[in-house]
């Protein structure tokens, strides 16, 4: 590409962090204006991915573009088609969603080429998460679905069963590019981890021999909330010694939050169990930016009831934490959901989703065996490089 070309990515919500500093990468590499594009409610994420980079040196070459959006649907983006009138490649974050319909409008006008950075790895009648919708909202999100993958010049596919699902759309194979998601391990490792463990545990108040299992998701039922928590209460009752030695946590908001909440005081777990929130913990604590804080646990609970992956604005995709909690040399324990939930159980068990003592058992072995523990880590932190190889995906992107 030329020095006169500009990139324009377009994410109504910002996507996780690890997936802003591939596009960061990227453009770095390419040398050529690359401008994220995105709504207004996301500046605080955005500054907030700036500070990570200046931690590690990294340079910084995306340029922020913020646009009004509609409380009706968060996925617009007002005024973007005028917005993308000089830009040569734009990129959508999303392939459901309005802005990205937007750009198809604006690609016909200005021949520019359109991207779609694949999100939902399966069409909205199959996804779970819509089956509560309206059928007027599950026909537009079908409608706006089937013309954004009609009008793309390429699909850039993160999951293998996303791929599949846009194949048998009838989305050629010539048009659908397989990726590998990645992590980059100048930002997350064992030894890093400990110094942020260090830090948090120190400004939490929580004491550094206590053993805390942090769920992973927001406070749905559907992430598997209050399964954790039964299973941290039969974990206690089954073995009285981890009492006062063992704590759980959790992060964030949720529709459950009330009744998770209630349930801690009913089951008398207030001393072993807590909630880190935005508004009164750590600046850390928002939108995506759940990895920034997960160091202080020494095991990480990935165990959502249904297939949930996809659904940007639930943010039950907790693939790339998951990824970042191995790489930091966390143990994670998985029921096997999604692709990354189906990795981890090459290394450690997996238990039964919706089964208590299931869970429970292998929060029992996540304390009891810590020498295999640590080298099944070994063997994990090679696997990942050998296959979330952040410089390979940059450069085929």
């Amino acid at each position: 590409m030329d020095s006169a070309k500009r990139v324009a990515f377009v994410a109504p919500q910002l996507p996780h962090l690890c997936e802003l500093e591939i596009l960061n990468a990227c453009a770095c590499e390419l040398k050529v204006p690359c401008v994220l594009i995105t709504s207004k409610s996301e500046e605080k994420n955005f500054f907030e991915f700036v500070k990570s980079l200046k931690l590690f040196d990294i340079p910084l070459a995306l340029n922020l573009l913020t646009l009004e959006t509609i409380p009706e649907n968060k996925s617009f983006l007002a005024g973007l088609e005028n917005e993308l009138d000089n830009f040569h490649l734009v990129i959508g974050f999303g392939e459901g969603n309005l802005a990205s319909y937007q750009c198809i409008k604006s690609k016909s006008q200005n021949k520019s080429r359109f991207l779609v950075w694949q999100t939902s790895s399966r069409p909205p009648l199959a996804d779970f998460n819509n089956r509560k919708n309206s059928a007027a909202h599950s026909i537009r999100e079908r409608t706006i679905r089937a013309e954004v993958l009609r009008n793309t010049d390429a699909l850039l596919s993160f999951d293998k069963d996303g791929a599949t699902w846009a194949f048998l759309e009838d989305v050629s194979a010539q048009r659908i590019k397989r990726l590998s998601r990645c992590v980059n391990f100048s930002r997350f490792s064992h030894e890093i981890s400990l110094i942020r463990r260090q830090e948090l545990r120190r400004i939490l108040g929580l004491p550094e021999s206590d053993f805390i299992f942090l769920h992973s998701g927001p406070l749905e039922v559907e992430s598997g909330a209050i399964d954790s928590l039964l299973a941290f209460k039969n974990l206690q009752q089954s073995y009285s010694s981890y009492e006062g030695k063992t704590k759980l946590c959790f992060i964030g908001s949720g529709s459950a939050a009330a009744y998770l909440r209630q349930m801690v005081v009913n089951l008398k777990l207030e001393n072993e169990v807590f909630f880190l929130s935005p508004s009164n913990h750590l600046d850390e604590i928002s939108g995506n930016l759940f990895t920034t804080v997960q160091s202080l646990c020494d095991s990480l609970i990935y165990g959502p009831l249904v297939p949930t992956n996809g659904d940007t604005f639930k943010c039950f995709d907790g693939t790339y934490d998951v990824m970042c909690a191995l790489a930091s040399g966390l143990h994670v324990i998985s029921n096997g959901a999604n692709w990354i939930g189906d990795w981890v159980g090459r290394f450690y068990k997996t238990f039964s989703s919706g089964n208590i003592h299931s869970l429970t058992r292998l929060m029992h072995d996540a304390i009891d065996k810590q020498d295999k523990i640590i080298s099944v880590k070994n063997s994990i932190k090679k696997a990942m490089k050998n296959e979330f190889s952040f410089a390979k995906t940059v450069k085929e992107l």
